[in-house]
């Protein structure tokens, strides 16, 4: 199952630690401003284009997110 808290969690770190806003980090990742907000208040499940791109940015495996 996927792990919405932890994915959010993770970017919103990201976030803090390189001091960038919602649009630059959006910008930085490849996605809207809007679906990353989305995320990291754990509205939204990201498609699967969304979730390769953050997964890229933070640079960890997509199987990170999900547990048995």
């Amino acid at each position: 199952m996927f792990n919405k808290q932890l994915f959010a969690s993770r970017l919103l770190w990201k976030m803090e630690v390189n001091e960038l806003t919602v649009r630059s980090a959006a910008k930085e990742i490849g996605i809207s401003a809007a679906t990353l907000n989305r995320l990291t208040n754990e509205i939204l499940l990201p498609s699967i284009d969304s979730y390769y791109l953050c997964c890229k940015w933070l640079g960890l495996k997509m199987e990170f997110f999900f547990t048995n």
